[in-house]
């Protein structure tokens, strides 16, 4: 960007340090390209389409509209069961005003994973072969204090 050392937030970047995203959204297979898909999504209203991660590592693509998950549920996890890769996809009523952690535990309550989240609609992915066979759970409190759960499977 512009080398700006400043407290604006994104929603309020110029037109160059937009373009800038846009530039770097075209890397979307990096993590850098999915992170600036996240804020044109959030701020820019870009509707890029994230592709969630699958067993066999295809997917096939899709209108944004189509791929929407209903707002009612704010938190999602597919495949679900899943063996190599998990797809968490937040889609929040409000917008994160603050990095919220999201953690995944094993049914022993251990600590499996950890992640922060900066945005209300972000998709995680999130390598699980490692992982045990099992049921786990993922804990993630928003920055206005909301709970939010939710279990899914790992099957290999």
């Amino acid at each position: 960007m512009d080398g700006q050392n400043d407290d604006r937030g994104w929603d309020e970047l110029t037109p160059n340090e937009l373009d800038d995203l846009y530039d770097i959204s075209d890397i979307y297979y990096t993590y850098a390209g999915m992170y600036a898909m996240n804020i044109l999504n959030e701020y820019d209203n870009a509707g890029f389409y994230i592709p969630p991660a699958t067993d066999d590592d295809s997917w096939t693509p899709r209108s944004v509209s189509s791929n929407r998950i209903a707002e009612s549920n704010p938190l999602n996890v597919y495949p679900n069961p899943a063996d190599r890769l998990i797809t968490i996809q937040l889609n929040l009523a409000k917008p994160v005003n603050a990095p919220c952690a999201l953690t995944i535990y094993d049914m022993n309550g251990q600590i499996i994973a950890q992640r922060t989240v900066y945005f209300r609609n972000e998709q995680l992915v999130i390598d699980s072969r490692e992982w045990v066979s099992g049921t786990y759970m993922i804990d993630f409190m928003t920055s206005w204090s909301e709970h939010i759960s939710k279990t899914f499977e790992i099957v290999h």
